[in-house]
């Protein structure tokens, strides 16, 4: 991933223009503490389907397993529907939809990969977890990629330079770079930009839930640490409007 920033002072959600711009290096020598990583995930729900017993049903590959996670709950439910009536006993005899925050997710793979667990079929775990996007975000992400795939991360440039916009918000003491999973909810953002007569000057650009996360796994530029997830606000309705209780987590 290009990584430029260029900071927007905020009062309140966004304020002046800052006139300076940064360019980072990437650097591969040590990656990120996993701490810093959990915590940029931890805004993110998802969903993900557990056995009886509340343990995560993983999917294997010729070497290594790793979770299945899905981004709205349909997603889960659809997968559940398709492997009963295709009689795949391992996702459908007492598979139930779980919600979990992505990071703790990320964190107990992590803990377990460090402590030589395996999964069930003798296999190493893998941290390079199995995404399965919302159909609605795939679909508007084919409208900047047609050949897009993965998970659609939505992020705001500057045309110039390909910089990241980067904002200062008043819950964090460090500018942030705003990280949209779905398309819609950057749409107020988007707004005070043009309102700020800076329409011109930005773009709405595509990346890659997997390829961000590869970067994070990566890198030693403790920049990325300002990297802020923000979850589709329909999944979080979803989930805390109503729907939680049918949740195991």
């Amino acid at each position: 991933m290009n990584f430029l920033s260029r900071g927007i002072a905020t009062v309140g959600l966004l304020g002046g223009v800052l006139a300076t711009s940064l360019t980072l290096g990437l650097q591969r020598a040590i990656a990120l503490e996993t701490e810093t990583v959990d915590e940029q995930l931890s805004t993110v729900p998802v969903f993900i389907l557990v056995d009886s017993a509340g343990n995560p049903l993983l999917a294997s590959g010729e070497s290594e397993e790793a979770p299945l996670v899905f981004m709205e709950r349909q997603g889960a439910e659809a997968f559940i529907a398709a492997a009963q009536e295709d009689e795949n006993a391992a996702f459908s005899e007492d598979a139930q939809i779980a919600v979990i925050w992505l990071g703790d997710l990320y964190q107990r793979t992590s803990d377990q990969i460090q402590s030589g667990t395996t999964g069930p079929d003798g296999r190493s775990l893998s941290l390079d977890f199995i995404y399965v996007p919302s159909f609605n975000q795939l679909r508007l992400a084919s409208q900047f990629n047609e050949e897009f795939s993965g998970v659609p991360v939505f992020v705001v440039r500057f045309n110039d330079d390909d910089s990241l916009l980067t904002i200062n918000t008043q819950n964090e003491p460090e500018p942030i770079i705003p990280m949209f999973l779905d398309l819609q909810d950057m749409q107020p953002l988007l707004d005070r930009l043009e309102e700020q007569g800076l329409a011109e000057q930005i773009s709405v650009s595509l990346v890659s839930l997997e390829s961000v996360l590869d970067t994070l796994e990566e890198t030693s530029d403790e920049t990325y640490g300002q990297i802020r997830f923000f979850p589709s606000s329909d999944v979080v309705t979803d989930i805390f409007g109503g729907n939680a209780g049918d949740d195991a987590e």
